[in-house]
């Protein structure tokens, strides 16, 4: 046995292989390379039954039970990326038989519910909330949610994991929904000291109440009112000070549109007159909810006339591009009988 769960040689050249393919990797995310791993399981089906972290990646409650009891210190075993099964289990975007119960079986086994990794070796960690929660820099197409998130976050948080997590914050800023600050709020968000990897990182981990502050000046910026209500009922009203703003702060020259958010906003914004399709860092607001999948805010922006022809500064892709790059089809579909 290595390192890696279970299996050495070339089976753990497919161990590696199936998990890389499954689970996101914040770098060439997408639906095809699931498929791929999919595909590598049907021609090894045994893996779950070799390897834990393939186990936990599957959800394979009865692989994990058996291969626990075979060695109980497996629940925590990283592999060489630093990857635990608990880890496999929350980032792998591939059918899952159990993972709630998979989750907990590794839990009352001694997972570590606060297990993470510096991508690049760069703060804040990416830990398994991080994965349950999902969306990031590619969206929400390339980078789900998972299926049982909140559940499996809800589940993590009860078990001590630290809900200021930084990096879930930032991945899951640039839509509107906001049912990842609800329960990260109710578990203490923004209080504390930050837990094992603030003492970990020290300084290059922001505080609780740096990560909130964040989030207020987000909101504000770009007119997402029900999330800067929702931090307002918890009692987060200030932003990050002026001798240390926030490094996403809109700033200059910046096109009004740049701090509409919502549907209503949209509206309201046409009715005064605004130019729904000016260029914020190079794209319209209309490529950025079709990206997002976002169809109400599709549905307002096209309702009030935007204009779904145009190109963006970098890709000269329309917003129906950005639709179907980000792995948006409901958006796709909007826009695709009115793009030529």
């Amino acid at each position: 046995m290595d390192d890696e769960g279970r299996s050495g040689g070339g089976a753990a050249d497919e161990v590696g292989a199936f998990l890389d393919l499954a689970c996101l990797t914040y770098a060439d995310d997408g639906p095809e390379r699931w498929a791929e791993a999919a595909a590598l399981l049907v021609a090894h089906p045994d893996l779950p039954t070799r390897d834990v972290h393939v186990a936990a990646a599957v959800g394979d409650l009865t692989s994990l039970r058996a291969l626990l009891r075979a060695d109980p210190g497996l629940a925590d075993a990283r592999r060489p990326d630093g990857r635990t099964p608990l880890m496999c289990l929350a980032y792998a975007r591939v059918p899952q038989d159990d993972p709630y119960g998979s989750a907990r079986l590794l839990l009352d086994a001694g997972a570590d519910p606060d297990a993470g990794v510096l991508l690049g070796g760069q703060a804040p960690p990416f830990t398994v909330l991080t994965g349950c929660f999902g969306e990031g820099e590619q969206g929400p197409g390339r980078q789900p949610r998972h299926p049982q998130g909140e559940a499996l976050a809800a589940l993590l948080l009860e078990r001590g994991a630290e809900p200021a997590d930084g990096q879930t914050l930032y991945d899951r800023m640039f839509s509107r929904d906001d049912s990842h600050l609800r329960l990260l709020l109710a578990h203490g968000l923004g209080r504390g000291d930050g837990g094992v990897w603030r003492r970990r990182l020290g300084e290059r981990q922001d505080t609780p109440a740096r990560m909130v502050a964040l989030q207020v000046d987000w909101a504000r910026d770009h007119g997402l009112t029900d999330r800067a209500a929702l931090l307002a009922a918890h009692g987060f009203t200030e932003g990050a000070p002026d001798e240390r703003p926030s490094p996403w702060r809109l700033r200059g020259d910046v096109p009004a549109v740049a701090r509409v958010g919502t549907p209503v906003g949209v509206r309201a914004f046409a009715a005064a007159g605004g130019d729904l399709d000016a260029k914020v860092h190079g794209r319209t607001l209309l490529h950025h909810a079709a990206w997002l999948g976002d169809v109400e805010l599709v549905a307002a922006l096209l309702e009030v006339g935007a204009d779904p022809q145009v190109l963006d500064d970098d890709h000269a892709a329309t917003p129906l591009g950005w639709a179907e790059w980000g792995c948006a089809p409901v958006t796709a579909d909007l826009l695709r009988p009115i793009t030529p």
